[in-house]
């Protein structure tokens, strides 16, 4: 009879077996990691001009010809109905192309509100998808909700209005949400504690970021990239027979058998020492407008770097304060908040208009706040994951006088094997 953690220690905690399924999980992050990114690129407004109707030339006098190629110069041609016709400077189309959106009152419009509504689905798919997960199972909610979103990613290439398109997002936001959740939560109880923070750390969501342009610049039609972005994740779905259930979930739902084939079969793949896996990180430059003075820029990269490591051990730290019976509730809470954040974060960049710094002070503050929060946390390096919620046993004694002394016992419950 013993825990979970000495039979990792005991099959590998982190041999053959495991980095199998790191690996496979970590791949599902590409497919995900584009069709969050994808907006970028279906919702992008490309540059454009005017060919003028020669025969209205006369009426131009009043027209700033060296402000010909704004946007703001084209669409007060267009109105006034002396272009012939619309030249884009890009050869990639859009929703904004394709539905004209250009110098429509919806175009500022669309593009808030798509990210906005994008984060919104994410929010609530991990919120869903993390409960799910704790009830059903880790593996089975995890292909359930991955299929989906390639399901509806494929069906957003055919929307006939932006609304439609919109709405679409809402269902694909929600789908990411979900699969990001469990794919983090899925492979950290496979691995002992040693190697959790490698396994929280490296993925893949940095190699779909970097490669998502390189996709779309040989696929300049936005439905041809919806498609295909989406068509590519199908192979991975049948990666279901290849990888198994969580042994920790199966051992708290009582289903021992279940588990003990798992890790038997953890044990068989484990037969040799295992070797440390290098994983490619590839980190896309983030976008910055022209004003920039190189200070800023590097600034803005150390602040990046910095970002992405907070994140990482806060991923991780969260992955380890929850037990395992409630592990994806917890994290999918976590994540819930950080796609409040992700949702705001936009809106208190345009308070940039009354002072420049005022979003850098904002940013700053909270990114502080964060900080120092994090500090009350318990630490959990190198320490076994919780699988069962603490438990307090409680003997009250009634004395002569009426008073009571109550003694309290704060105890963890484990389930064994």
């Amino acid at each position: 009879m013993t825990n979970f953690e000495e039979l990792l220690t005991e099959v590998n905690e982190f041999g053959p077996f495991q980095v199998s399924i790191f690996v496979l999980v970590s791949l599902f992050e590409v497919p995900a990691a584009w069709a969050m990114v994808l907006p970028l690129f279906t919702a992008s407004s490309p540059k454009w001009h005017c060919t003028l109707n020669t025969t209205h030339l006369n009426d131009l006098s009043d027209l700033n010809h060296t402000a010909a190629n704004s946007s703001l110069a084209n669409c007060q041609l267009r109105r006034l109905g002396i272009c012939d016709e619309v030249v884009y400077d890009e050869k990639f189309t859009s929703i904004i192309t394709e539905w004209d959106l250009e110098c429509s009152d919806d175009l500022f419009y669309v593009s808030t509100l798509l990210k906005i509504l994008q984060m919104v689905g994410v929010l609530f798919g991990a919120m869903i998808s993390g409960q799910l997960a704790d009830i059903l199972g880790r593996r089975k909610v995890f292909y359930v909700v991955y299929s989906l979103l390639v399901l509806v990613g494929i069906a957003s290439s055919f929307a006939n209005s932006w609304q439609l398109y919109v709405a679409f997002r809402v269902l694909i936001g929600a789908f990411i949400g979900g699969t990001m959740v469990i794919n983090f939560v899925l492979p950290l109880e496979f691995v002992g504690c040693q190697w959790r923070t490698f396994c929280g750390c490296i993925g893949f969501w940095a190699v779909g970021v970097a490669t998502l342009p390189l996709l779309a610049y040989f696929l300049p039609n936005w439905r041809h990239l919806a498609v295909t972005s989406s068509a590519v994740g199908i192979p991975l779905i049948f990666t279901y027979w290849w990888i198994p259930e969580s042994p920790r979930w199966l051992i708290q739902k009582g289903r021992y058998e279940e588990a003990t084939l798992v890790i038997k079969q953890m044990a068989q793949r484990n037969r040799r020492p295992c070797t440390l896996l290098s994983s490619l990180i590839a980190t896309a430059e983030a976008t910055r407008k022209d004003e920039l003075t190189h200070l800023s820029s590097a600034f803005a990269h150390v602040g990046k770097a910095s970002i992405a490591g907070a994140w990482a051990a806060t991923q991780v730290s969260s992955a380890e304060q929850f037990p395992t019976v409630v592990r994806s509730i917890g994290i999918s809470s976590c994540s819930m908040a950080a796609r409040i954040g992700a949702i705001l974060a936009p809106q208190i960049v345009y308070l940039g208009g009354i002072s420049m710094p005022i979003p850098y002070i904002v940013y700053g503050s909270l990114a502080l706040i964060s900080a120092v929060s994090f500090i009350y946390l318990p630490e959990t390096l190198n320490r076994p994951l919780v699988d069962a919620i603490p438990f307090w046993n409680c003997a009250c004694y009634k004395e002569k006088d009426g008073s009571a002394e109550l003694e309290l016992d704060i105890g963890e419950k484990q389930d064994l094997m």
